[in-house]
């Protein structure tokens, strides 16, 4: 263990788990998975000004093609710009109109093909705009029944998340609900289409409400947001924003041009390798892409694939992984490399037995117009540009204040031109650093144990972690992300630790990388909420790890002997009250306060009791998460109901001393009470050695838990056996792991667009409203005249349907 002083000056990040991984945005409603859209945005956006989004988030193009334009749709026989100085198709302003949205804004279709094809180096244009009222865009991997208002899609294609470059939200009215409705549901869309296309590295969409109009932009770095306008009369910025999309090649569009998509969910990938050599694999089949469903995020994918020799699949099946990593991050292939040379150095054997083999790692290059090789990352989908220096952040979720006074046609916003700022709406962005597109090979296809079905099984693997960690903990590194996901079982049953690229170095005097990290049920709680930060011992609100077992009588220590052995029995006082924490090995320095700030705290470090706790984690969610086979529905429900607990608490449930934990595992069936009561016994032992550490800030070291690690390894491994023949019910989530040989949605040869048009009453619904009963008795029976009066919000498909397909999916 490093005795450098700056060694504690510095402070690690703890994680942030992201909302789409919860179990309501999986499986839930659509309304479900907006909300989790927006907090995985942190609810904000980055509000930046006109000049910066025209010149910097846009492809450019030049203010004499701008003027070209404008001038051709003021001219000719069906001229788009009136001599009133209105677009044509509005002469009032939609919230005036007679018509439902469909019919108020399809005078867009009209006006914004034309600026296309006024602007389009090439003819036809590679793009067109189609308003949306009835569709159900196709999905390729994850599906989702929502259906934006409109979309610039590629041209001769099919209606398809997968084909659209701009995604549209429209309302005739502008009011608080208006606005907010927008938003949610164009952050939505921008986050189905990066999370639906594999190929996706940035997204566009635009909102209008009534005569304002907002310019949206998202990537896996930023989310930005334009100044209002009123797009009927200020049409110069309409007209910039669509000649730009209209004028610019596919990847300044958002897609990556080293992918190409080839049938039934198979792509040609180019991995760039470190000696910058360009290899081609194939994909087979889409094994995980957890962690690509929020846009905010790494966007993983991993493949398994096949080299190509001579334009054919060659070769073993290898595994293949897409990422975007923060550009201040040691790249996964170097930090493996790091690994085994010190393992190596310090004469430790396994490496090649709990790692897996790299091929080849690298970032990614994209060629430009010029035929230059520049590496993808999120500056170059800005051009080169940097971060805007006067952005401020855009609530996405809290309602704005209104000015009674501001003129409808300029918009009713504050941060419309001649209006005050609101300092409470629009408050200093959240920063996050600059990512850049890595891909990674590795020679063994593997299975996550979350594919498993024997329980048994799952907790050996566990506990086959312990050497991993064993490895990691004394090379003074940590993993930090170790969740269902990245523990591995290889066709022999022997387990790998993969996902290493936060894995930390402990004793590093480097500056740390400040970004979030972690995922589900990878959350160790002492990071998450921070609650446990090495107080010392005068913080008089030190949470205290006595237990009396006259309160826990059935989860009383004199039951651990039954799961972890005889010898793991704490002391006891001459109260009778036990004491946990016993097992810690401490290196303790001569003087316990040293290390600490100026406030009283240690600054927070990742140590290994956070990768032993992400153990724990993992072993809760297969006892709460995952059904029996054999479970009745009564059975099911109870679980359900303590699951939920478990997950949606999970502070109180992790460092709780009311029995919380606890009484949820009473809820676990009767063949599962001992891996409850074996689950309750170790929260209790990491609390107490959470708590230990607080007096003793220099002791978090390398060495740090040695031996608990053993004795909870060991404790798995001597209760798996009690598992035997229990099995549980299979995994399908909706972000991976498809069957081999299933075709999705754009691939099947019977699939077509859903048509809302075309549903009878009984098969309609609007997605927004639970209540939709009164809305279907007003539904028209005549298609076209649907589209003319059909109510607003009238989206969607029938819930029962979906709620059918959502049981199908979690088996």
């Amino acid at each position: 263990m490093t005795t450098d002083p700056e060694h504690f000056d510095r402070e690690s990040t703890p994680v942030q788990s992201k909302a789409a991984h919860s179990t309501e945005a999986q499986f839930g409603y659509t309304e479900a998975q907006r909300q989790a859209a927006l907090l995985d945005a942190e609810q904000s956006a980055q509000l930046v000004d006109m000049p910066y989004f025209m010149q910097t988030v846009l492809p450019h193009v030049t203010p004499s093609t701008i003027a070209q334009v404008t001038e051709k749709l003021k001219t000719g026989r069906r001229h788009m710009i009136c001599k009133t100085g209105r677009l044509r198709g509005f002469p009032a302003d939609p919230h005036v109109s007679g018509r439902n949205e469909a019919g108020t804004f399809r005078a867009l279709d009209a006006v914004i093909n034309a600026i296309i094809e006024a602007a389009s180096p090439v003819q036809p244009p590679q793009l067109r705009y189609s308003s949306n009222p009835n569709m159900i865009p196709l999905f390729a991997e994850r599906e989702s029944t929502s259906r934006p208002d409109g979309g610039l899609l590629l041209r001769g294609r099919k209606l398809a998340w997968t084909d659209m470059a701009c995604a549209a939200e429209v309302k005739k009215s502008e009011t608080d609900d208006t606005v907010r409705d927008n938003i949610k549901k164009i952050v939505w869309s921008m986050t189905q289409i990066m999370r639906d296309d594999a190929r996706r590295r940035a997204c566009f969409g635009f909102t209008i409400e009534n005569v304002t109009m907002r310019l949206w932009f998202g990537s896996r770095q930023v989310l930005y947001v334009s100044p209002v306008f009123n797009f009927i009369i200020e049409h110069e910025y309409l007209i910039h924003f669509f000649v730009a999309l209209a004028s610019a090649e596919e990847y300044e569009l958002g897609w990556d041009p080293t992918m190409t998509r080839l049938s039934k969910g198979q792509f040609d990938v180019q991995v760039r390798t470190e000696h910058g050599k360009t290899v081609i694999y194939r994909t087979e089949q889409l094994l995980s892409s957890h962690a690509a469903e929020a846009m905010l995020s790494r966007g993983s994918r991993v493949h398994s694939a096949r080299r190509l020799v001579n334009g054919q699949p060659s070769g073993d099946l290898v595994v293949l992984k897409d990422t975007w990593i923060d550009a201040d991050r040691d790249r996964e292939g170097e930090i493996l490399k790091t690994i085994e040379r010190l393992a190596n150095q310090d004469g430790l054997r396994g490496f090649d037995e709990y790692f897996l083999k790299v091929l080849a790692h690298g970032d990614v290059f994209i060629q430009d117009a010029k035929g230059n090789l520049i590496k993808d990352d999120t500056q170059l989908i800005l051009h080169g540009g940097s971060a805007p220096i006067e952005a401020k952040k855009f609530d996405l979720k809290t309602k704005p204040p209104l000015k009674k006074d501001a003129e409808p046609a300029l918009g009713y916003h504050y941060f419309c031109a001649g209006q005050d700022k609101s300092e409470d709406f629009l408050t200093p962005p959240v920063i996050r650093g600059k990512k850049v597109h890595y891909r990674i090979v590795f020679a063994q296809v593997c299975k996550p144990i979350f594919v498993l079905r024997s329980l048994e099984q799952i907790v050996k693997a566990v506990a086959q972690l312990g050497s991993p960690l064993s490895l990691l903990h004394s090379l003074h590194w940590v993993h930090r992300d170790i969740s269902i996901s990245n523990i591995l079982v290889d066709s022999k049953g022997r387990v790998k630790l993969c996902d290493v690229e936060y894995a930390i170095w402990m004793d590093t005097n480097s500056e740390v990388h400040k970004i979030r990290t972690g995922r589900l049920p990878s959350f160790f709680m002492e990071v998450a909420i921070r609650r446990h930060q090495y107080y010392t011992q005068a913080n008089s609100k030190r949470p205290s790890c006595r237990y009396d077992d006259d309160q826990y009588d059935e989860y009383a220590m004199a039951q651990a002997a039954i799961c972890t052995g005889s010898d793991f029995d704490p002391p006891s006082d001459d109260t009778g009250t036990r004491h946990y924490g016993h097992n810690l090995e401490l290196d303790l320095p001569s003087s316990s306060q040293s290390g600490l700030t100026e406030s009283g705290r240690a600054p927070f470090q990742y140590h290994p009791l956070h990768d032993l706790e992400s153990l724990w984690w993992v072993i809760a969610y297969f006892a709460f998460e995952r059904e029996r086979e054999e479970a009745t529905e009564a059975e099911s429900e109870i679980l359900r109901t303590a699951a939920h607990r478990v997950f949606t608490q999970r502070p109180t449930m992790f460092f709780g001393h009311q029995g919380e934990f606890a009484d949820c595992c009473r809820s676990l069936p009767n063949c599962l009470q001992p891996l409850g009561r074996l689950l309750e016994v170790w929260r209790r032992e990491f609390c107490a050695t959470y708590q230990l550490m607080e007096s003793k800030p220099r002791s978090v070291g390398h060495t740090l838990a040695k031996t608990l690690r053993k004795q909870f390894v060991s404790a798995l491994h001597s209760h798996a056996p009690r598992l035997a023949g229990i099995k549980i019910k299979p995994c399908t989530p909706p972000w991976g792991l498809r069957e081999e040989g299933t075709a999705t949605s754009t691939d099947q040869s019977a699939s077509s667009n859903v048509d809302l048009s075309n549903l009878n009453d009984a098969q309609r619904v609007d997605d927004d409203c639970l209540d939709c009963a009164n809305a279907l008795e007003r539904l028209p029976s005549n298609a076209e005249q649907e589209a003319e009066e059909a109510p607003d919000g009238m989206e969607g498909v029938c819930a029962a349907v979906h709620e059918c397909r959502r049981d199908a999916a979690r088996g």
